[in-house]
């Protein structure tokens, strides 16, 4: 499953924070050795997914919202602090207090509050209530048009419901009124989705460049990414650790790390890193990660173990107002029921009809048997240019089943290329279909 782009967003007061956007995000792992002597060590690799700092930012606010409980801004800048601690945390709870915080802005200014209006925005970008980020943006922006946080927001409301055209002015106007890290990463979004990804390099290649800290880790974590799918395994592995040097507690380079491991056969060193990422956030497309690695490893009864967390963390989290239609689809279409995987993913593209989304559709219809409406969609999700292992693997088993079989191993193929840090026990899925169309053949 692909995980939510989280896109970096300075905002007033120092606080540096990040809005969400964008699922899939950049789908996100494999390699020769890095040169490191004797064995790896995941000691020190993961730490707490809460920001000291951040927090000790929040703390500071909270104080100065007590002695100043009528500063509607510094409420709006509290709700966007929430909105990136549970972002950081997967602590979902903690879009109640942002909440709060934007009705207390709201209660203060209730006309003309562009801040507040943004940070309802990123609230709901963060929830993925898309249409209602988009709204709320616009209407931020119409008071304030030079707004980071709206227009950060505007460009990923835009791109997650599937309105790629204009969601690339978006990002072409945002960088032109509000340069800096934030745009850039968007426009490296950008180019990626249309399957350049030479273009998104360059991009995030400069974000880092221009960076510290938290966002430059960000940074180099999807520039480690697209090295690990163009097959450079050496260079994305520097570029994981110096997220870590950057970030220590960023567990998306951890991720990342874990996904080269698991690839080189080090499965046991992929498990103790994932074991610690999804203790310090329990993500579901993570922990579902940490399942296939437990499978790929023969470990059924720990698979289904964190198998039976994923289905909790998003009935916890759809409690807390977060559509998951998305990632509950694809994990239920793998290791749950498709029917209900497909009344799921149905229901996310009606919703929205993005390239994730016919992605999702698709494997539940193949997984339900209904294969030639499961091509049409997966052939509308590989159309833009973007082509995880995820999207090939989908596509070319689908193929198969329809008798296709020169196009299914060409895209079987493509996905154990495209992605050899690919879920170990997917990527078996993947060369036992491969075996099978050689017997046909």
């Amino acid at each position: 499953m692909q995980p939510v782009l989280i896109r970096r967003v300075a905002v007033v007061a120092g606080l540096a924070l990040a809005v969400t956007g964008v699922a899939t995000l950049i789908p996100r792992t494999v390699g020769p050795d890095s040169g490191a002597q004797g064995p790896p060590t995941t000691q020190g690799l993961v730490q707490p997914a809460s920001s000291g700092n951040l927090t000790a930012q929040l703390t500071a606010l909270g104080d100065h919202l007590e002695a100043q409980p009528k500063d509607a801004v510094g409420w709006a800048l509290l709700a966007q602090g929430y909105v990136e601690q549970a972002r950081m945390t997967a602590d979902a709870s903690l879009y109640a207090k942002a909440e709060q915080a934007i009705e207390a802005s709201l209660a203060h200014q209730p006309v003309d509050n562009a801040d507040a209006l943004a940070a309802e925005a990123a609230l709901n970008s963060a929830q993925h209530n898309f249409r209602q980020a988009l709204r709320l943006s616009g209407a931020s922006l119409q008071i304030n048009a030079l707004g980071p946080v709206a227009l950060a927001i505007r460009t990923d409301s835009l791109t997650e419901l599937g309105q790629y055209s204009k969601a690339r002015r978006s990002a072409v106007q945002m960088d032109r009124l509000r340069p800096g890290l934030p745009a850039t990463t968007r426009l490296a979004y950008q180019a990626e989705l249309r399957g350049d990804a030479d273009t998104a390099k360059e991009y995030f290649r400069n974000a880092a460049e221009h960076a510290s800290g938290a966002d430059r880790a960000f940074a180099l974590v999807h520039l480690a990414d697209l090295f690990r799918t163009s097959g450079d395994i050496g260079q994305a592995e520097t570029l994981y650790r110096e997220a870590l040097q950057s970030s220590p507690d960023d567990v998306t380079a951890s991720l990342g790390l874990a996904r080269i491991h698991a690839s080189q056969g080090d499965l046991g060193w992929a498990i103790t890193v994932m074991q610690q990422v999804t203790s310090a956030a329990p993500l579901p497309e993570y922990v579902t990660y940490l399942g296939e690695l437990l499978l790929a490893s023969g470990q059924r009864a720990a698979a289904e173990a964190q198998f039976d967390v994923v289905t909790g963390t998003a009935a916890l989290a759809e409690s807390q107002g977060v559509n998951v239609d998305l990632e509950l689809s694809l994990f239920l279409a793998d290791h749950g029921s498709a029917e209900s995987a497909l009344e799921i993913a149905q229901r996310s593209w009606n919703e929205r009809r993005t390239v994730h989304t016919a992605d999702a559709l698709g494997w539940a219809l193949h997984q339900v048997g209904r294969d030639r409406l499961a091509l049409a969609k997966l052939r509308f999700a590989t159309d833009l240019g973007f082509a995880p292992a995820s999207f090939l693997h989908h596509l070319g088993t689908v193929e198969a089943a329809l008798g296709q079989t020169w196009s299914a191993q060409r895209h079987l193929v493509a996905a154990l290329a495209a992605d050899p840090g690919y879920s170990p026990w997917q990527r078996e899925q993947i060369e036992r279909q491969l075996s099978e169309l050689d017997a046909v053949r």
